[in-house]
């Protein structure tokens, strides 16, 4: 067992102990940060696409008063947890537009992701569902200045462009 450490902001701070509570609530053992962060990074494991976690602000930071050892998480977690910590620090940056993030603010992304999830379990869906409607509303506006020869080429390359932008 390995010793992660990290700073963590207030946000992150707030998010951590969000999580812990909704963790304790569903179970009666004791919750150890370490086993926060490994049920948060389960929960997380099957999202590809994060700016709209990332980009979300809809999440009320209502209590504020940590004191300083509460944002230097030292905990104790294993190889395996820490590798995918890390993968997920080299992986995120892509999505917010900068060469690389910090480990306090990697976990803010994790946290932040399962409160979203948890809060709303289609957040993430939403998102497919009205780029489909907009495709489906403009497709019909393209054919309308299409000649009719070029109807089934257009709707051909269309699916092929909407099949493309719904898988990312």
């Amino acid at each position: 067992m390995n010793y992660f450490q990290a700073r963590i902001s207030i946000e992150t701070a707030y998010y951590f102990n969000y999580l812990k509570k909704i963790y304790q609530d569903e179970t009666t053992d004791y919750i150890t940060q370490a086993f926060v962060i490994a049920k948060a990074i389960d929960e997380i494991s099957g999202i590809n696409s994060w700016e709209k976690i990332i980009s979300d602000n809809s999440i009320k930071i209502e209590n504020t008063n940590f004191e300083e050892k509460d944002l230097r998480l030292r905990i104790q977690i294993t190889p395996q947890l820490e590798e995918t910590i890390k993968y997920y620090k080299s992986y995120l940056p892509q999505f917010i537009g900068t060469r690389s993030i910090t480990l306090g603010v990697t976990l803010k992304f994790i946290l932040k992701a399962v409160i979203l999830l948890r809060k709303n379990p289609d957040f993430l869906n939403s998102t497919s569902q009205n780029i489909e409607e907009i495709f489906e509303i403009y497709e019909q506006k393209i054919l309308d200045y299409i000649a009719p020869a070029n109807h089934s080429q257009f709707i051909q390359l269309f699916t092929e462009l909407k099949t493309e932008s719904i898988r990312k």
